[in-house]
């Protein structure tokens, strides 16, 4: 697990593994964590690693918003 904390946007990054995703042990670890950074008035953002290849995943997410942007026109 990965934390950055942003004071200036008052924003907490958790980033996760897929391995730290399947670890309940973990996970409740990370459901206290963001409790006490709300209560700190930080509003946490968690990242999660995905199962996909990201370079096919990005290309055809950038794909499909082009052709979205162009029919919008």
């Amino acid at each position: 697990m990965y934390i950055m904390k942003n004071d200036s946007k008052r924003t907490v990054s958790i980033w996760l593994t897929l391995d730290e995703q399947d670890n309940p042990l973990l996970m409740h670890e990370l459901s206290a964590l963001v409790d006490r950074y709300r209560q700190e008035n930080l509003s946490p953002v968690i990242f999660r690693s995905g199962k996909e290849e990201l370079y096919e995943s990005t290309f055809m997410l950038l794909r499909h918003n082009k052709a979205a942007a162009i029919s919008q026109k």
